[in-house]
Formats: structure tokens, C-alpha cells, sequence
């Protein structure tokens, strides 16, 4: 084997290596996309939910949402509200009494949470202000089925993670492949 088809090789071996793991990314996110829009124009009808309880989430998105129960022919579901996104900040000293958390959704349905203090973050009392229990909201659900439903602000489909799928994916494809095999060219 002569040094330029080894080259060659090394090159396509380090083009495939980012090439492929990019374009599988790219596909993941676009069937997340075409399922959520699939799922989300399956549900055409509109209920009334009333707030029942309240679900925490960690992480990154951390905060809190109503919990929803409805009604359809007779039958009781529950559904989460979701939020476009989550917007967290904490600002936490150990000289600042017991903490205080702030939330709202602003109108492009955006939860905001603000938390000043120090301890545990307790959610409870805002998200009672926010969300009274019993308090109604429209759930959007596929009739054919009643337990695929949105709570939130219909839109056209699942955008946050799997768009950074086919960024990524595309950027791995399309960029850092052709230029990492291009190293081993030279």
C-alpha cells in the first residue's frame, strides 16, 4: 500500500467517524420533529382541565407546572402543562433569609423562575398564585386518542432539543468531517 492510499483512507476512516455519527443525529431530530408534528395535528379537540396538583422539574429546566386532569366520553386523563422553555435565576448567599421564588409565564410562553435566598427553594405557595387548584386551561387531545393531549400553547411542533440535533448533527456532517479528513490529506 503506497503512503497516498493510506492517507486516503485515514482521511474517509476520519470523515466517517464524525460523518456518520452527525448524520444519524440529523435523522434522529428530523423523525422527533415529524413525530411531534404528526402527534400535535392529531390533536384537534379542545377541552376544559383544571389544575389538580403541581410536578417539579430539575435540571436545567428547573421549575414547576400544573398538573391537569380532563374529561373525555366519561374518562379522567391527566397532562402536564409544558412550557416553550424555562428561564431560571438564582441568586443564593448565606446571609439572605429563607428563600423566596417568583414565577410567571410571560406571553411567549416562557416559565420564569426567580429565586433570591438561601435553603430550600419552595414552590408551593407561587405556584398556587400562579395556578389556583381547580383553576381551568384548555387541553388540546387527539379524539381517537383521548390520553395523547397538549396542555400548553399549541404550536407547530417540537423545536428545542431535536433542532440542536440537527444543528449538531449537520455541523458534524458537513463541517467538522470534510475538515478533519482534509488533515489527514496533507
Amino acid at each position: 500500500m503506497t503512503p497516498m492510499e493510506s492517507s486516503w483512507q485515514t482521511a474517509l476512516l476520519a470523515a466517517s467517524a464524525l460523518g456518520v455519527p452527525g448524520a444519524t443525529l440529523m435523522v434522529v431530530g428530523i423523525v422527533v420533529v415529524a413525530l411531534s408534528r404528526r402527534r400535535l395535528a392529531a390533536c384537534t379537540a379542545v377541552t376544559t382541565g383544571f389544575v389538580t396538583d403541581y410536578r417539579f422539574t430539575s435540571g436545567d429546566n428547573e421549575g414547576i407546572a400544573p398538573v391537569l386532569a380532563y374529561q373525555v366520553n366519561g374518562c379522567r386523563y391527566e397532562v402536564v402543562r409544558r412550557f416553550r422553555r424555562v428561564s431560571s435565576v438564582k441568586v443564593i448567599a448565606p446571609w439572605l433569609p429563607s428563600g423566596e421564588v417568583k414565577l410567571w409565564v410571560t406571553p411567549d410562553d416562557v416559565l420564569h423562575v426567580k429565586y433570591k435566598g438561601s435553603g430550600i427553594m419552595h414552590y408551593d405557595r407561587p405556584a398556587r398564585q400562579l395556578w389556583p387548584l381547580g383553576s381551568p386551561m384548555p387541553v388540546y387531545y387527539n379524539p381517537d386518542k383521548p390520553w395523547q393531549a397538549y396542555a400548553q400553547v399549541k404550536r407547530s411542533g417540537s423545536k428545542g432539543t431535536a433542532m440542536i440535533l440537527i444543528i449538531l448533527g449537520a455541523v458534524m456532517l458537513c463541517v467538522l468531517a470534510p475538515m478533519t479528513s482534509l488533515l489527514f490529506l496533507r
